[in-house]
């Protein structure tokens, strides 16, 4: 990950890009959005449309390289009407997809809004699994409630 701003010289810009090219790895540039904090929610759709959207949670970036995830982010400041969006547009977007699975979604808080980063169908998963936290106990309970037509979360 390279940070670019103003003071960046235009030599180590072109380094990056050259050591890129010699491990044949693709570079992604974004223009910087000035956001207050980075939220991501984390979603589960199964092939017949049930759906289930965990907390919003908040994390810490440090240059483009995530520190730390801690959640709820409404126990952090977050307003419930933000987290009721975050939700929303999870599952609007899990359902325009047809998504089936995992998918976390990030998101730049910018006031009142929340603009759409990044979607990671492994990133924010991956800490999920990785931390075994209470998400997995509660995927495997609605295996149980859920009607056996509405499984597969």
């Amino acid at each position: 990950i390279l940070v670019v701003t103003d003071a960046t010289a235009p030599d180590v810009i072109a380094r990056f890009f050259e050591d890129a090219a010699k491990v044949d790895s693709i570079v992604f540039a974004e223009a910087h959005a000035p956001f207050d904090q980075e939220l991501a929610i984390v979603g589960f759709r199964d092939a017949n449309g049930a759906t289930v959207v965990y907390p919003l949670v908040a994390s810490n970036q440090d240059e483009g390289i995530c520190w730390w995830v801690k959640g709820p982010a409404t126990e952090l400041g977050v307003s419930p009407e933000l987290e009721s969006q975050a939700r929303e547009m999870a599952e609007r977007v899990m359902e325009e997809l047809g998504w089936e699975g995992c998918l976390a979604i990030e998101f730049f808080q910018m006031g009142n809004r929340l603009w759409i980063n990044e979607l990671a169908p492994r990133d924010l998963v991956a800490w999920v699994l990785e931390d075994a936290l209470p998400v997995r106990v509660q995927l495997q309970m609605h295996k149980y409630i859920w009607a056996p037509d509405a499984t597969g979360v």
